[in-house]
């Protein structure tokens, strides 16, 4: 099965509109499994206001498959990256064919780097695209 990326920044709320349903339940799947982390309020303002961009994620006949919000972000030393910061869907480790697209467009915007920020689990197949672990964070609860 072939993916198609869609940076919907620029869309009507009409051409969005059919993939609302699917779009709020895996928002609200993601928030209710990290209710810490994400807040389907904040990540509605968020791309409302520009500070981050929505992409969907669909099938060869336009279907969801699953969302990725994404944050250009300016290092202390100066130089952009693109950050890759939710994803929800279905079969998100399968996406990896869609980073190329994602590594563009991060080009295009001036960006030197792209930042996929998620779980360990991910280290497999984003290794074999290129990746490296930077960064873990480690958490303890009191």
């Amino acid at each position: 099965m072939s993916y198609i990326l869609h940076r919907v920044r620029d869309w009507p709320l009409a051409r969005l509109a059919p993939y609302n349903s699917a779009l709020t339940a895996a928002v609200n799947s993601l928030a209710a499994r990290f209710p810490d982390d994400v807040s389907p309020a904040i990540l509605a303002k968020n791309v409302a206001c520009g500070l981050a961009d929505l992409w969907l994620i669909v099938d060869e006949n336009e279907a969801f498959i699953a969302f990725l919000i994404t944050e250009m972000e300016i290092t202390v030393g100066g130089k952009k990256r693109l950050l890759l910061l939710e994803l929800a869907g279905e079969g998100a480790l399968a996406l990896t064919a869609l980073l190329p697209q994602l590594e563009d467009f991060a080009r295009r915007a001036g960006a030197a780097a792209i930042c996929p920020c998620g779980r360990l689990g991910w280290n497999r197949a984003l290794a074999r695209c290129g990746y490296k672990i930077a960064t873990v964070k480690y958490i303890k609860e009191l």
